[in-house]
């Protein structure tokens, strides 16, 4: 449960560049709040969860560049929650949070200026990403 926020909250510091801070105070909260609920010991879920965004990043990763793409991670996220959502990994009022969550990252996204057609290959590479990172989260993370 703790991964899309921990994953968001590391895109914000390392991929973000406007309103950065802000970004990651909102992730953070989350997290921090997510831990407290389920009396989890953060240290420890930091240690596995940073494994867990090694793995996502190096999918999303742009292999000539050695560069993440912020924007076609926002996208490829919120394909895996749709798949979550879809597949029964998320109560609804989690799935419902988590949207919520990432909701000003799709707005960020969004005011991205871009042709159309560049938008639609950034979508489907990103879709195509998000296959493997489901897998990553939900059925290999053991």
């Amino acid at each position: 449960m703790a991964i899309v926020p921990y994953f968001l909250g590391t895109l914000a510091e390392n991929g973000i560049t406007v309103e950065k801070d802000k970004f990651f105070k909102l992730c953070k909260t989350f997290y921090v709040d997510l831990c407290d609920k389920y009396l989890k010991d953060i240290q420890k879920i930091n240690n596995r969860l940073d494994n867990l965004v090694f793995k996502i990043f190096n999918e999303i990763r742009d292999v000539q560049k050695k560069e993440i793409n912020a924007h076609k991670a926002i996208i490829a996220l919120n394909t895996v929650i749709q798949l979550a959502i879809s597949n029964g990994d998320y109560a609804d009022d989690f799935a419902n949070q988590l949207i919520s969550l990432l909701e000003p990252f799709q707005e960020l996204e969004s005011q991205i200026e871009m042709a159309d057609e560049e938008w639609l290959a950034l979508k489907e590479s990103a879709d195509k990403r998000a296959k493997n990172i489901y897998e990553i989260i939900f059925k290999n993370n053991a």
